[in-house]
């Protein structure tokens, strides 16, 4: 990652976040900022069932025969309240610090993981979602040739609940980041690379995991009686420090490009 004065992280911090793909800020957001975000939601997701027939940006958990809101797209669109979240300076100052000094908006969804609901959000890597699709196959060939570096997008996921392993808290394999873009038909749902550690990243309420574009990554459904609420920001750098073509959300996405 690039290498700049640190503003927010500790340099062990950043090596920490090179190595492994992500790092866990913990109480980065106070009570009462918790709480706006938590009754800015509760009130999106009070007719958010029928919104969503109307609204895209509001998708509906159907598995199992569920009916609540799994995930808002766009969250920023339904609230000042989110922008603060996205602009937020010890955020966007951590991300500063692993992408260097311009930090960009690449997009902002929340995921909603309803008590006994929550489905699983199988092994993936971000970046597949980025990436036109007709790029795919080549990056795929190109292996680890396709460094960190290439694609430096950092997703701060925020934490309005504890986030625990019987909620769903994130799972990781240490490193994956580096390792390129896999294709995804070869991963599997439970074990994508048979031997490979996997790290679960419990957090309290009001603390950031914050992770890169291509690290492996998972949650687990939610069997508990609480719920596990994450809104997410990915960030990106300026166009000239990104590598690998990147799908064209200008006009599409809420805020995209949006300089911190």
């Amino acid at each position: 990652m690039a290498a700049v004065a640190t503003r927010v992280l500790t340099p062990g911090q950043i090596a920490t976040f090179n190595r492994d793909g992500f790092i866990v800020l913990p109480d980065v957001l106070g009570d009462n900022f918790l709480s706006r975000l938590r009754a800015n939601l509760d009130d999106l997701l009070r007719n958010g069932v029928a919104t969503a027939a109307e609204n895209a940006d509001f998708s509906i958990e159907r598995a199992d025969g569920a009916t609540s809101i799994r995930k808002i797209n766009n969250f920023i669109r339904y609230g000042e309240v989110w922008w603060e979240l996205a602009g937020h300076p010890m955020i966007v100052g951590a991300t500063r610090d692993l992408i260097g000094s311009e930090v960009r908006l690449h997009h902002t969804k929340l995921m909603v993981k309803p008590p006994y609901e929550g489905s699983a959000k199988e092994w993936h890597q971000d970046l597949a979602s980025y990436a036109p699709r007709e790029e795919h196959p080549r990056l795929i060939t190109q292996g680890r040739a396709v460094t960190p570096e290439d694609a430096p997008l950092v997703a701060a996921q925020t934490y309005l609940d504890d986030s625990t392993p019987e909620n769903g808290c994130l799972q990781f394999i240490p490193g994956s980041h580096t390792w390129g873009l896999l294709d995804a038909a070869t991963l599997s749902r439970d074990e994508p690379m048979p031997g490979a550690t996997v790290v679960e990243a419990p957090a309290r309420a009001g603390s950031v995991a914050l992770f890169h574009c291509m690290i492996l990554h998972y949650s687990a459904p939610n069997l508990s009686p609480h719920p596990r609420r994450g809104p997410i920001v990915q960030y990106m750098p300026g166009p000239e420090d990104v590598r690998v073509p990147l799908k064209d959300n200008s006009g599409r996405v809420a805020g995209h490009g949006h300089r911190f």
